[in-house]
């Protein structure tokens, strides 16, 4: 009996070249759960695992034409969107309109590195969510983002991302928001989803990792992921098992295994992880 084809699953995202963060992480992550990633690079960054010197954007034009030269021969069945500058907003949202109608659109929205080094200004990255938020189906901003996308300070506290993640649904439109509130105060962390039907609170124990690298573009990877292998269930079931994947990572990375400091690349290099039909 022949194996089943993986699933196709186009991600956009920039080239980290030290390979923990970016496309190369999203598409370790995607295909450790059974799915076929397609790469489509929006920037080569310039960058270590202590910082980012320099991003140099792809050009509208090429980028269109990966997009175009591969739609014509497959459709996808997910898209990831992370690091995206603004020059290629436009050209993501016709992406999507053309060849992403109907399937899940995971967006994690970029507007500074874990290093700290800014990516997009404020004005910027609220152009880049008023023109792509409303074509996601889930849209993963951190604390610090959500602020910028509202304009105000949000308590860590559970009532308050509750409030701001409802916000920032009723503001930009996507159909869900996976709000992290891992930058809050306190030894346990709140993250709060967001949709049309459900509201879903995840309370977890903050893993202290100093220079966790990847960690955004990992867990909307693994949301896509779930959301693409079994699309019967609703928003909040992948957001679940992402997150509690995600867990079980962090702990991973937090160990040291023959005198090596193991990370999230290693976690997701290991042989299939997924479980389930």
């Amino acid at each position: 009996m022949s194996k089943p084809v993986p699933l196709s699953v186009w991600v956009f995202a920039g080239v980290d070249p030290s390979g923990g963060a970016g496309i190369t992480q999203d598409l370790r992550v995607l295909s450790s759960l059974g799915l076929a990633p397609r790469a489509f690079p929006t920037a080569l960054t310039v960058q270590n695992i202590r910082e980012v010197r320099n991003v140099h954007p792809v050009s509208p034009s090429i980028f269109r034409e990966m997009i175009c030269a591969l739609g014509e021969v497959e459709r996808p069945a997910g898209l990831k969107i992370g690091l995206l500058p603004d020059a290629l907003a436009d050209v993501a949202a016709d992406a999507i309109r053309e060849w992403c109608q109907g399937i899940p659109v995971v967006l994690d929205p970029v507007f500074r590195f874990g290093s700290g080094d800014h990516f997009h200004d404020p004005k910027a990255f609220l152009g880049l969510a008023r023109r792509l938020f409303p074509f996601s189906e889930i849209v993963t901003p951190n604390l610090p983002e959500a602020e910028i996308l509202l304009g105000r300070s949000i308590p860590g506290d559970k009532d308050a991302l509750v409030d701001a993640a409802g916000e920032i649904r009723e503001r930009f439109r996507p159909a869900a928001v996976y709000l992290k509130g891992g930058h809050g105060e306190g030894l346990r962390k709140i993250d709060v989803c967001v949709d049309e039907r459900d509201l879903l609170v995840l309370d977890h124990p903050e893993v202290r990792l100093p220079g966790l690298h990847g960690g955004g573009c990992t867990l909307a990877s693994l949301i896509l992921g779930f959301r693409v292998r079994e699309r019967g269930q609703r928003i909040s079931d992948a957001a679940v098992k992402a997150r509690k994947l995600f867990q079980e990572s962090l702990r991973w990375e937090g160990e040291r295994e023959g005198g090596h400091r193991r990370t999230l690349e290693d976690y997701f290099s290991r042989p299939f992880l997924y479980q389930g039909p």
